[in-house]
């Protein structure tokens, strides 16, 4: 069995390729819901976000990573495609890979939370149709724990931000500033929500939201006492505003250079400011070249995001080692399960001491058991037990183990 990951992000290619290769909740489902009629691919978590499509599966040999390219051009949409979009991660690569996402590490702005809850819906999403097992099941609990534990024991979560934040502050930084501004949000989901919620954090006087559904948007609207309007006419309630943001999931434009000409007769001279935080995007490129228009969109963010990274240069060394240490002890009980191997000898790490163990594996549906030297059996409880298995190098005692194993006494 192989661990993998095949994907592309923000750092290897450019916002209109992730837009080509972006995977839609209803695709993802349907390929995760037939996955028995992917050859050699054993289990599977697809996640696709702004910044990022990734699809991280079990493999059953090397032949089958054909298979989950082509599984992956067949979700996107897509017949071909250079292979140097790609990255493609095996084994404890692949964990770390997850484990640093999942953290935020990997993020366009480092340490953003958004992503933790973006995995754990593309995780339920694959619970759900059961595309996971043991390998998969534990790999993502583990990350999504790690992501949780780097955030309160490393101070990089003080001040994480999400990509809506770093286009909040760059609507600030272009109009010098927020207060008594109004703003117009084309859409009414999580990004969407967050994007509000900080527009209103820096002193904006109004915001007007519109969505497809009218009722999501008077239902936002209502949380931030803002206004919701229709969507087919959104821009005739746009004259006074000074910033539009767009974060929907549709698949054309929805915000057009023909509307926003006829918007910017109506207002004279006075500057509008389009940003544009959607995969793919939501407004027409062509908005950008309108007198008075400013329009960014996603990869244009990165200058505030570079920001960010100065900032938290100091957090960088301690937030990868808290990855390490957990990404280390996790490959280590992945890779036996991956492996099935008959048996194997480690360590169970207790009370900062190393007890020398052996474990043992009856099959896919049976739990890996536990025995001293000596032949005794080793209850270290249900669950994630295997996490106990680490390197002399890692003596780390994991999370829900017990303080001491049975009938075991601790080796110095």
């Amino acid at each position: 069995m192989q661990l993998v990951v095949l994907g592309l992000n923000h750092k290897t290619v450019s916002v209109d390729i992730r837009e080509q290769f972006a995977i839609s909740e209803e695709s993802a489902r349907s390929g995760l819901r037939h996955l028995d009629e992917q050859e050699g691919i054993e289990e599977a978590v697809v996640l696709s976000t702004c910044n990022r499509t990734e699809i991280y599966a079990v493999l059953k040999n090397g032949a089958a990573r054909k298979t989950l390219y082509q599984f992956f051009l067949a979700l996107s949409g897509n017949s071909e495609a250079k292979k140097e979009y790609f990255f493609y991660f095996e084994g404890e690569a692949c964990i770390r890979h997850l484990f640093e996402v999942a953290s935020g590490l990997d993020s366009m702005v480092i340490g953003e939370s958004q992503i933790l809850n973006q995995i754990k819906t593309a995780y339920t999403m694959a619970l759900s149709e059961k595309a996971t097992k043991t390998i998969l099941n534990t790999l993502f609990h583990r990350a999504i724990t790690t992501g949780k534990r780097v955030r309160t024991e490393t101070r990089i979560s003080y001040s994480a931000v999400s990509v809506s934040y770093a286009a909040v502050k760059l609507a600030e930084k272009i109009l010098g500033g927020l207060d008594d501004r109004t703003a117009m949000v084309f859409g009414a989901g999580e990004a969407a929500e967050l994007l509000v919620k900080n527009l209103m954090g820096k002193g904006l006087k109004k915001v007007i939201v519109t969505n497809r559904h009218m009722d999501k948007a008077e239902d936002l609207a209502s949380k931030i006492h803002g206004e919701a309007v229709p969507f087919h006419s959104a821009l005739s309630h746009a004259d006074d505003v000074d910033i539009i943001v767009t974060a929907t999931g549709a698949s054309q434009y929805i915000v057009k250079a023909w509307d926003v000409r006829n918007l910017m007769m109506r207002r004279g001279s006075r500057p509008l400011v389009a940003i544009d935080i959607a995969v793919p995007c939501d407004i027409e490129p062509e908005v950008g070249n309108i007198r008075n228009v400013t329009l960014y969109n996603i990869d244009d963010l990165q200058e505030i995001v570079a920001n960010n990274i100065r900032f938290r240069e100091e957090e960088v060394e301690a937030f990868r080692n808290v990855i390490v240490m957990y990404a280390d002890i996790t490959t280590t009980g992945i890779y036996h399960i991956a492996d099935f191997n008959a048996g194997g000898k480690g360590y169970f790490a207790c009370g900062g001491k190393l007890i020398p163990i052996v474990w043992m594996c009856g099959g896919d549906k049976e739990p890996f058991r536990f025995f001293t030297e000596s032949g005794e059996p080793l209850e270290l409880g249900r669950g994630n037990t295997y996490m106990a298995i680490c390197t002399p190098q890692s003596p780390v005692v994991c999370e829900g183990m017990p303080e001491q194993p049975a009938e075991t006494t601790a080796a110095s």
